[in-house]
């Protein structure tokens, strides 16, 4: 009988089946490009792919609604670009609609994908997340557009979702009224098949955020989605430092409770925004109390150099992204950096290695690396195979971490821990223009174990997703059920008796829960159930 392979959700154990390392390197990928700015005259914009590999590679980036498609070769420890056709990803003033603009990244061997979006004084870049990775429902989370005198049409958050499977139904809920006719708290679905796009940009009139919109793939197929600012001002007063800002956002599953914010070089100052995936998250800030917000919502507050490095805990899952400021706010009040946006990655989503490019022709002049690792790992430590603990110094809120801000070349790079792991992010600075981007993430799901299964035994979970009952239907006999929440907490473990079992989830709060079948002491199936 032929067998499949499914992920397992299950408590950490010893024996012989290994942890699925997934991360976000990977042999597929799917990403979109959102308008960038405002065009002015003819479009200037430049859409990029960057590839890196730690052995050589061939590399396919395709199309697949057009049938565009081009082959690159990466060296080992290489970068290499992929020039993308503005007239096939680049749609400026859509909004509200499906387009063909997605493209697929295929590879045999393991890469990493990074996407830029540059015109002129207008740039930013994100790590592309690969498909196996990606989930069915997500948060944003953007910098608000403020009452400003600048033009409407330059400031607007957005948002892109790419399908990978046909017939995937998605809904969204939206914080703020949509451009073209969706209003914010009135939820609405849109139907995409494989390397379809849905865009949408935010209402250009008053102050709007787009962050705490909810899209969910109702019928439970993995989406990715992207998110940000076409042209952003942080802070709000800034009104000559404009730029776009974007990052893919991060399926729910994998948020996280700690992190660790390190400031920006040459600045001195950064935002931080935090959104909670769950009611009554309390947020602390290198110990003390620093606000408490409900499901969705989103705190801010501000970095300063004086202060190095700020410890973030959290009662509840929580997305974190820094926020790099506008040219003139700084200590130094130079014209360095624009705004930009940076995934910061939970200090339990920690990677041991990472080759990632710089970008020397986006007017850039100075290029960094931020670190941040257990200090006892800090010696093991290197950064293009030479070490770097000399650059580390313990964090002040948490001095079991260790951080380090150090200098690059303009060229590519490789972090390497044997040890204990890292979480990083690279950027660079110039005259009024700035990138940021994660360097990489272990986007596993915590105690996540790869089994076998027989196809004739698949149990069912239905209606999914649901409200108040979550059925259980199998044929199996001495099975029982486990339900667990994104934290790994058993909620629910029931005898299944029945050819149909019904669970009773009215006390649940909303989210994904994962279940487990356990037939005669083994485990059989797993899979996730949307609480709405």
């Amino acid at each position: 009988m032929k067998k499949g392979i499914i992920l397992i959700w299950s408590l950490l154990v010893m024996g012989t089946m290994q942890v699925l390392a997934q991360s976000t390197n990977g042999t597929d990928f799917w990403v979109a490009f959102m308008p960038n700015y405002t065009d002015e005259g003819a479009p200037s914009v430049k859409l990029n792919l960057v590839v890196t590999a730690q052995q050589t590679s061939s590399v396919t980036v395709g199309n697949p609604r057009t049938g565009w498609s081009e082959m690159i070769n990466v060296d080992a420890g290489e970068s290499s670009t992929i020039n993308i056709p503005n007239e096939l990803a680049y749609f400026q003033d859509e909004s509200d609609c499906v387009l063909d603009n997605a493209f697929h990244v295929t590879c045999k061997n393991s890469i990493s994908v990074f996407a830029s979006n540059d015109r002129d004084y207008s740039f930013d870049v994100f790590n592309v997340l690969p498909t196996h990775v990606l989930g069915s429902e997500y948060i944003l989370q953007v910098y608000p557009r403020y009452a400003s005198p600048m033009k409407p049409e330059r400031l607007a958050s957005e948002f892109a979702i790419v399908a990978v499977e046909d017939n995937t139904v998605v809904e969204i809920d939206l914080t703020f009224d949509s451009q073209n006719g969706h209003y914010a708290h009135q939820p609405f679905s849109v139907t995409l098949n494989e390397g379809q796009c849905y865009q949408l940009q935010c209402l250009r009139e008053g102050e709007g955020d787009l962050s705490g919109t909810r899209i969910t793939a109702t019928n439970n197929k993995p989406i990715a989605v992207f998110a940000g600012d076409r042209g952003c001002l942080i802070p709000d007063y800034f009104s000559e430092a404009v730029d776009a800002a974007y990052e893919q956002m991060i399926p729910i599953e994998y948020w996280g409770k700690q992190f660790i914010v390190t400031p920006t070089m040459i600045k001195g100052v950064d935002r931080v925004r935090v959104t909670a995936l769950n009611d009554n998250c309390q947020i602390n800030v290198n110990g003390e109390w620093a606000a408490t917000i409900e499901s969705a919502e989103t705190f801010e507050f501000v970095t300063y150099d004086a202060q190095p490095a700020a410890y973030i805990e959290t009662s509840e899952p929580v997305l974190v992204h820094k926020f790099l400021p506008g040219a003139m706010y700084n200590y130094q009040g130079n014209n360095y950096c624009d705004p930009s946006m940076v995934y910061i990655c939970p200090l339990d989503r920690s990677i041991h290695h990472a080759t990632f490019p710089t970008f020397g022709d986006s007017k850039c002049e100075f290029f960094f690396v931020n670190i941040v690792a257990e200090t006892t790992s800090v010696p093991d430590i290197s950064l293009n195979g030479q070490s770097i603990d000399s650059y580390f110094r313990e964090v002040p809120g948490n001095p079991d971490y260790s951080f380090a801000r150090i200098g690059i070349n303009n060229e590519t790079q490789t972090l390497s821990s044997s040890l204990g792991g890292f979480v990083a992010h690279a950027y660079g600075l110039g005259p009024c223009v700035s990138y940021a981007f994660s360097v990489g993430a272990d986007l596993s799901w915590h105690n996540v174990h790869v089994a076998e299964y027989e196809p004739d035994s698949i149990t069912t979970a239905y209606p999914n997703p649901g409200c108040n009952t979550l059925n259980i239907r199998t044929s199996l006999q001495n099975a029982h059920v486990e339900v667990y929440d994104m934290n790994g907490r058993l909620v629910q473990s029931q005898a299944l008796t029945e050819p149909v079992t019904a669970i009773d989830t009215k006390g649940w709060i909303e989210g994904i829960y994962v279940w487990k079948v356990i037939n005669n002491g083994k485990e059989t199936n797993s899979r996730k159930w949307i609480k709405k």
